[in-house]
């Protein structure tokens, strides 16, 4: 069988969005057959009595022989097993929740941070006052501002309200994401799969130093 290349990031989330495996139990459950056929991996079904098939199309359960309903592909299996015990409890997280949904963790592409005035429902500045009650200045908060389309079809740039740490966490939860993918990377390389060759990461590490674009999901 020819080897697949594939970047870390969608083999993890071909590992967890099109096989399921963290919802394989003792290879109970897990995949439909139509799901199974569609990767590839053959499903045979048989009674005592041969009437295996009939009985399956009215959605009773049978008996199985060769590749049970609920089985891993093998790559999944190990890229499944290489999570459970090659990463962190954090870096699990992060793997299974950016797995399961295919998208990457968002760094905001384009974020700048600028200085604003905070103000009061009514629009008016709040001040900032010394100890002894007298004004002592504007009050001001560094927001992260992103590029958009505004009502004129024009890109300006949109006050997201965050604040600048929120983007500092955004990053900081990307680089933690992209670490435990790398190591990943590492220990499956070093135990070779069956069907899948690792080509490395999909994305720098830290994107918004190397200007890349934002990524489509």
């Amino acid at each position: 069988m020819a080897m697949k290349s594939i970047d870390v990031a969608r083999l993890v989330e071909w590992t967890y969005r099109v096989q399921r495996a963290d919802m394989v139990v003792d290879r109970g459950v897990g995949l439909f057959d139509l799901e199974r056929v569609a990767a590839g991996i053959a499903v045979f079904k048989r009674t005592t009595d041969g009437s295996g098939s009939h009985i399956s199309e009215l959605g009773c359960r049978v008996d199985q022989m060769g590749t049970p309903s609920g089985e891993l592909h093998p790559d999944a299996e190990a890229v499944h097993e290489a999570v459970r015990t090659a990463l962190t409890p954090i870096q699990q997280g992060l793997v299974l929740l950016h797995g399961r949904t295919g998208a990457d963790p968002d760094w905001m592409p384009g974020a700048t941070v600028q200085d604003v005035v905070v103000r009061r429902d009514n629009g008016a500045p709040r001040y900032r006052y010394d100890d002894h009650g007298h004004k002592a200045g504007v009050m001001m908060q560094r927001r992260v501002f992103l590029i958009d389309a505004g009502p004129d079809g024009q890109r300006q740039a949109v006050d997201t309200g965050l604040s600048a740490e929120a983007l500092d966490c955004a990053r900081e939860v990307y680089g933690q994401w992209w670490d435990a993918l790398s190591r990943l990377a590492g220990v499956l390389v070093g135990l070779g799969l069956s069907s899948h060759r690792i080509t490395g990461m999909p994305t720098p590490r830290e994107p918004w130093l190397a200007g890349a674009p934002a990524k489509a999901c």
